[in-house]
């Protein structure tokens, strides 16, 4: 997965194996579609499982550490086209951004740990949009 124009306030960040200061960070892992909420309506997300990436946001190193997770909204995922949007935010706003429903009905909490500049391992705080794309047009049929 690559993430662009990344930001820590005003410094740009990049990771550490991508191209200087240009906003691009590269994650590996994995992404899974599951159920944002249950009720009123079945809505989906994507569940972000992440390998360790190391990140530079101008003198702040950070650590997404391996094996956290981050629940992405699908903004028109019954719309049938090749690249859709979706909407990450783990920084304080959405309650449901946090949670998410597997296929048993059951609720899972999502958990992304970082560290900074070598310092406590916490809870990262994220507010992305972003894009994903198919080689064909797809929808979720609920």
């Amino acid at each position: 997965m690559e993430f662009k124009t990344c930001s820590l306030g005003a410094n740009v960040c990049t990771g550490l194996s991508d191209t200087a200061g240009s906003g691009t960070i590269l994650l590996l892992g994995t992404w899974h579609l599951v159920w944002d909420e249950l009720t009123p309506e079945l809505n989906t997300a994507r569940l972000f499982l992440f390998e360790e990436v190391h990140l530079s946001c101008g003198s702040t190193l950070m650590v997404i550490k391996s094996g956290g997770s981050l629940v992405c909204l699908d903004l028109e995922a019954m719309v049938s086209k090749a690249s859709h949007l979706f909407h990450c935010d783990q920084n304080g706003g959405l309650p449901n951004d946090l949670h998410w429903w597997n296929g048993s009905g059951v609720e899972q909490t999502a958990s992304l740990k970082c560290t900074a500049s070598e310092l406590i391992t916490a809870e990262c705080a994220w507010l992305w949009l972003g894009e994903v794309t198919y080689g064909v047009a797809v929808s979720a049929d609920l």
